[in-house]
């Protein structure tokens, strides 16, 4: 079950269901949308990833994991170019855990 997105990175969570955050290696991320980026938005998360560097800002991208274990970006590509961008190898993600 893919989460409702309904601002940036903001998501739908159904009463008693658990939203976890951990990360995720960058060549285990899949891009969702594959629509051009604005230079503009990038660059804004970029200074924002490198002000906070080594730490990785909150909220963090949303999405879901694949049956092959990899981790699709539902809302957050900007960011997650941003960290690639500064050298980052592992991104900061958060999902709904749908195994209670």
């Amino acid at each position: 079950m893919h989460p409702h997105i309904f601002i940036d990175k903001s998501i739908s969570v159904k009463p008693g269901g658990v939203v976890k955050t951990g990360y995720v290696k960058t060549e285990n991320v899949v891009l969702l949308c594959k629509d051009p980026m604005s230079k503009g938005d990038i660059s804004e998360k970029y200074e924002l990833v490198k002000q906070n560097a080594p730490n990785q800002i909150f909220p963090c991208p949303i999405g879901h994991f694949r049956e092959d274990g990899r981790f699709v970006i539902l809302d957050g590509r900007h960011t997650f170019i941003a960290l690639v961008m500064n050298g980052f190898e592992s991104i900061l993600v958060s999902w709904i855990d749908n195994e209670k």
